[in-house]
């Protein structure tokens, strides 16, 4: 089992998001959405600072004890759960990084590695298309550079607007469709992935009423899709469906709750 051990930015992090998810256990009604929500309205420095929140973060994370993790599944040709849920969470730091550069970075693209990364890891994790061993090497020889973050390059207000306005609009026509095909509904949960990280970043940082409850919000509504994908995921493994053949329905929980979001955040661009 890789032991897990936080620096100080990380461990910010972390306690934000275990006391969203103790909340979450604790509470039967979902979290209420604050009727308008107002990302738009972020400062040139308040995202610098969310910015840097992220890449710190990541940065701060064991590399050594991560290509530990990777050498031994390698070694044996599987990756114990202890290792599975340990490098999961090491994804999500590398994942509100990459958030970060889509949502603040000039050109809204993460860097190549970094992507990279994340893609493999979570191959590695959901054990698709390749042996274990081969999905480690892959991700193995990404570690070391993929920290190395060049320099970014603030976007201007204008282009972080447009970047919003655009993933917004992206989401509200997925929604529009009676079914969604496996990659549809991936780049769903992406789109809402990134605001689930701002969210988090923002609720870490300022710590407001209105940041925490809408992080608690998407982070529940991440879940329910996260865990569709499970189960779609799992059938596949099991041979009872063909994955990339099949058609995905929203139940009226999740299309209800992607359009409460949705209707907060266009009323207030």
């Amino acid at each position: 089992m890789t032991e897990v051990t936080y620096g100080p930015i990380t461990s910010t992090l972390v306690a934000v998001r275990n006391r969203a998810v103790t909340d979450l256990s604790l509470h039967t009604q979902r979290p209420l959405l604050p009727r308008r929500l107002d990302p738009f309205s972020l400062t040139l420095n308040q995202r610098g600072a969310l910015f840097n929140l992220a890449i710190n973060a990541w940065t701060e994370q064991d590399m050594t004890k991560i290509e530990l993790c990777l050498q031994q599944a390698i070694n044996g040709g599987r990756i114990s759960e202890e290792d599975r849920i340990f490098l999961k969470e090491k994804r999500g730091f590398a994942k509100l990084s990459r958030s970060a550069y889509q949502l603040f970075d000039e050109t809204h693209r993460p860097p190549e590695k970094l992507r990279h990364f994340t893609k493999a890891v979570g191959k590695l994790i959901d054990n698709e298309d390749v042996p274990t061993e081969q999905w480690a090497k892959i991700v193995l020889d990404a570690v070391p550079i993929c920290q190395q973050m060049p320099i970014y390059q603030l976007c201007t207000d204008q282009s972080y607007r447009e970047f919003l306005n655009k993933y917004t609009h992206s989401i509200g026509k997925l929604l529009q469709k009676p079914f969604l095909t496996p990659k549809l509904f991936h780049k769903l949960r992406k789109k809402i992935g990134i605001f689930m990280d701002l969210y988090r970043l923002s609720a870490t940082l300022f710590s407001t009423q209105e940041e925490i409850q809408t992080y608690l919000f998407l982070l529940q509504l991440n879940r329910f899709l996260g865990n569709k994908h499970d189960d779609f995921l799992m059938q596949a493994l099991k041979g009872q469906i063909h994955y990339s053949r099949e058609q995905i329905l929203l139940s009226d929980e999740e299309r209800l709750l992607i359009g409460q979001f949705l209707n907060a955040v266009t009323t207030s661009s």
